[in-house]
């Protein structure tokens, strides 16, 4: 019988002080890890005495659609629209080879 585990990753603890506007600057090595980029949204949610950031769903921006939506530069596309805009680029190069013939 197999169980599956949710296994949480904690790191040692960086003390930051919050600044006069209420800001806290999360460390590098977390925003790293996390894939965390200026600009990305979380929604803060207070539990208890603990304080959770949560980072907001994008939708893509081509069709909306808020499903395997993945950073690609600096937007949020979903894997169908990626799957175009890579052959859409796939295309284009292939007909600009062509044309330099």
């Amino acid at each position: 019988m197999s169980e599956t585990a949710m296994i949480t990753t904690v790191t040692a603890g960086e003390t930051r002080t919050f600044d006069d506007l209420g800001r806290i600057v999360i460390p590098k090595s977390i925003r790293k890890a996390l894939n965390i980029h200026e600009g990305d949204q979380f929604d803060v949610i207070q539990d208890g005495d603990i304080i959770k950031l949560v980072r907001c769903v994008p939708a893509c921006l081509a069709c909306d659609d808020d499903t395997d939506v993945q950073r690609m530069n600096k937007t949020f596309l979903c894997g169908e629209c990626r799957d175009a805009v890579s052959k859409t680029l796939v295309e284009k190069e292939l007909d600009d080879d062509d044309t330099k013939k």
